[in-house]
């Protein structure tokens, strides 16, 4: 069958994977696919769906990966529909998988079908029952409209073998057709087994993890290489180092191999597995950058996030990678649990007494998770975090899609909406990161004044930190016209 599969705008830049996955799967079993990607291209996009449209596409699905792309989602969807009203519309992906029947109870006038959790099996079942006229009764992983009722089936085991699945394709997108990739994203494993207090992966992944086998994994990166050109790659599991004997493996084929590519460990790094060897390792075989999710580094309050490791282990993991030669950087989280402003003051004490910077992110109390649970019985929220869509104003779209950071979404009796604003912006340009609120509704210029605004207000000593990042963001996205929506970077 003639499979169409969009990635909308959404959340930030990068491969969407699991799109990705689903893609080459079908393509192995004789399909033929044609990926629209308009997360990172997003130019021409209606003629870029009108040219995929004139092929009259069987199936057309749509992917939403986060609960803020949905309304992005959903226009395309619509425009589609004007052009194309025989097709079978699929949608999947997280917003989906959270609340599936209140999902189509909201969209089934749009779709035929809705896939919770892994697409692959579950995607190539569908095409063969649209393609025998079938009825889907009996497909698992589903949930869809008949006659009025929604029903939803049973759902899919997750895929135990990974390594039976085809690599993912990028070819397939019209983003990347034809073109080298700049920096490879690779998934080794999926899902993740700890229960932290925020994450929404233990609703979706069920606490299960699987891993695909270190000749696997090795066997992607070689081929993938050839294929796609590219010097460095991100490892972009949940959990990449739950077994460390297999981490260890990876790293000890990678070097054996002569792999010789930078990689940067981009989630995944459990601070309480990490050890000498595995550090060393992890650094002769390529990694140069190592993302710590410390989320919280109060020792008052950090125990409330439940991740079941120490802060002394992860400032252990830190001191370990740090003295093998490995660049550490955290992800912090502002607003979680029991946390006050003076708990980010010591989050950011603890920073600079380890010698790190951080990416400062403010929490998103999504429904099914225990902060969701504790800003309901103490505090406010700002938007609507109840559901598998979140709504939000003009200007907060425009400003998690142009810096990929979230809005403020509420406040606690003891922690206020305008103390989490100072302590956000207090806490990201201590860390350099201007880039998270320089964009407004206005120009170039307007932006850089509001950035001015920002700094001179919450930490003057940066105003020379914060010149030079904007010398360096002339440079490289417009002197050298380098646009970071059209490549892996």
């Amino acid at each position: 069958m003639k499979v169409l599969l969009i990635d909308p705008k959404g959340f930030g830049n990068g491969p969407n994977i699991g799109l990705a996955y689903i893609a080459s799967f079908l393509v192995s079993k004789g399909h033929h696919v044609e990926a629209i990607d308009l997360n990172n291209l997003r130019k021409k996009e209606k003629e870029r769906l009108d040219i995929a449209l004139k092929s009259a596409p069987d199936v057309i699905g749509i992917s939403i990966s986060t609960s803020f792309a949905v309304k992005n989602a959903i226009n395309v969807i619509k425009y589609c529909k004007s052009r194309n009203n025989k097709a079978f519309y699929v949608v999947g992906g997280v917003a989906v998988s959270m609340q599936p029947e209140m999902f189509l109870n909201k969209y089934g006038n749009l779709f035929d079908c809705g896939v919770v959790g892994e697409g692959e099996h579950t995607f190539l079942d569908l095409l063969e029952k649209i393609t025998k006229g079938e009825s889907l009764s009996d497909v698992k992983g589903i949930v869809y409209k008949e006659g009025g009722k929604i029903i939803r089936n049973e759902d899919r085991p997750f895929i135990k073998n990974l390594d039976s699945l085809p690599f993912p394709d990028y070819h397939l997108f019209d983003s990347f057709r034809g073109k080298k990739i700049k920096h490879y994203y690779i998934m080794t494993s999926r899902g993740c087994v700890y229960n932290c207090a925020f994450c929404l992966n233990k609703i979706l992944s069920r606490r299960k993890w699987r891993a695909r086998s270190p000749e696997n994994v090795i066997d992607e990166l070689k081929r993938a290489k050839e294929k796609y050109g590219f010097e460095s790659f991100s490892i972009f599991d949940d959990n990449f180092l739950l077994n460390p004997k297999r981490a260890e493996k990876i790293c000890d084929l990678m070097i054996s191999e002569n792999l010789n590519m930078k990689y940067t460990l981009g989630g995944g790094v459990r601070a309480d597995k990490v050890n000498q060897g595995l550090a060393t390792k992890l650094k002769k075989s390529g990694c140069t950058i190592a993302w710590v999710a410390i989320e919280n580094g109060d020792p008052e309050t950090f125990p409330y996030v439940n991740k079941g490791e120490t802060l002394e282990e992860i400032e252990r993991a830190i001191y370990i990678l740090k003295n093998v030669g490995i660049y550490v950087k955290a992800t912090m989280i502002i607003g979680l649990n029991n946390t006050t402003y003076k708990s980010v003051l010591r989050s950011m004490k603890l920073l600079k007494k380890l010698g790190i910077r951080a990416n400062w992110y403010l929490a998103m109390p999504f429904e099914g998770t225990e902060l969701y649970e504790w800003v309901k019985n103490n505090g406010r929220f700002f938007l609507n975090c109840s559901g598998f869509e979140i709504d939000l104003s003009e200007a907060d779209e425009h400003l998690l899609m142009s810096s990929g950071q979230w809005p403020l979404a509420f406040e606690t009796d003891i922690f206020t909406k305008k103390e989490m604003l100072e302590a956000y912006y207090k806490a990201n340009i201590e860390s350099g990161n201007f880039g998270y609120f320089m964009y407004t509704k206005g120009n170039y210029f307007a932006n850089i004044l509001h950035g001015l605004k920002v700094v001179w207000k919450y930490d003057k000593r940066k105003i020379s930190d914060f010149t030079m990042f904007q010398v360096r963001d002339i440079i490289y996205h417009h002197i050298k016209k380098e646009a970071i929506h059209e490549t892996f970077a």
